[in-house]
């Protein structure tokens, strides 16, 4: 009998090239997907109403990179490697054909990210805006001025709870609404301030704390757009005073 000798360099480039072309094909036909969750990841700040059964394709997607990256240093290394990581290969592969398969044939179940929201971004917005309205006016009442200082304003927002989500994500974290305190002011924040994100709730407060007006930061467009402010049905920036009664929470 004679013995089988290695592999040659011939059939060993071969099989590299082939299981590179697999995935690559693995690849483009979850690319639509990737896209998406890359997005949700690197993104900092994103609203998506639902999005691809990331359970799934994440794990998909991590496994087709990483073999990428290991069959294409094998080919530049001639080297070969053991049976298991061919088959790894090809269940990636199969299992992409049969997500995207699947998911054209039939209505797939969407998925949240962390949990599900009751309401888009600019709708829980506004419940935070109201929340806060309330609180404000609660201190008044009372027979207190409204907060100046910031400390004074994280008081009086922990004792009435922790804020909810915006609704927004941010590198792959659900985002809280963020209070932003603009002390000495005479009216509204009308326009962002650099640097502040989507979800942010400005509270301008007058100078001796007899009067405030609450505005909300959203975003332009979705799913990632730039910070802009929410408006109102006359197109102007949606301003919460003392007393106008809006901004509930239902």
């Amino acid at each position: 009998m004679i013995a089988r000798g290695p592999p040659t360099d011939l059939m060993r480039t071969g099989k590299n090239l082939l299981y590179l072309g697999l995935l690559l094909v693995a690849l483009f036909v979850g690319l639509e997907r990737w896209r998406v969750l890359l997005q949700v990841l690197f993104s900092s700040a994103c609203y998506f109403a639902t999005l691809p059964l990331w359970p799934v394709w994440l794990p998909l997607g991590a496994g087709c990179a990483g073999y990428l990256g290991y069959f294409f240093w094998l080919l530049v290394s001639r080297r070969s490697t053991r049976l298991l990581h061919h088959v790894a290969v090809l269940f990636l592969f199969a299992a992409v054909i049969l997500m995207r398969t699947w998911e054209a044939l039939s209505v797939v179940p969407q998925t949240q990210w962390l949990g599900d929201d009751e309401a888009p971004p600019p709708v829980l917005l506004v419940r935070a805006g109201g929340r806060l309205k309330r609180a404000l006016d609660e201190r008044k009442a009372e027979g207190e001025s409204y907060p100046v200082e910031r400390e004074a304003l994280e008081k009086l927002l922990r004792d009435k709870g922790r804020m909810p989500s915006s609704g927004f994500l941010g590198h792959g974290l659900r985002l809280p609404v963020q209070v932003v305190l603009v002390s000495s002011a005479e009216g509204p924040v009308l326009t962002p301030r650099p640097d502040d994100r989507p979800g942010t709730l400005y509270v301008a407060v007058s100078e001796d704390g007899g009067r405030y007006w609450i505005t909300l930061l959203g975003m332009s467009d979705y799913p990632c757009g730039r910070a802009e402010m929410i408006t109102g049905e006359d197109r102007a920036p949606l301003v919460l005073e003392p007393g106008d009664g809006e901004g509930g929470e239902e």
